[in-house]
């Protein structure tokens, strides 16, 4: 949602920003609507990181087991 919402219709139609005008400001500018879509390209890629993570964890690790020792 952070990565397509700042560029739809809905972004503009804000209460918050029609409640304050400064917030109207920076939500409208092209700059804020970046660094929103920055934020959740990065919250979505280290979201696949963590699931792939877990998905394809050795088998031979158990969650919470202590690690083989040397």
């Amino acid at each position: 949602m952070l990565i397509i919402l700042p560029w739809t219709g809905w972004w503009d139609r804000n209460l918050f920003a029609r409640l304050v005008p400064v917030i109207s400001v920076l939500m409208s500018s092209v700059a804020m609507r970046v660094v929103v879509g920055v934020v959740g390209m990065v919250t979505a890629v280290g979201g696949v990181i963590d699931l792939r993570a877990a998905l394809f964890r050795p088998p031979s690790v158990a969650p919470g087991a202590a690690p083989p020792e040397p």
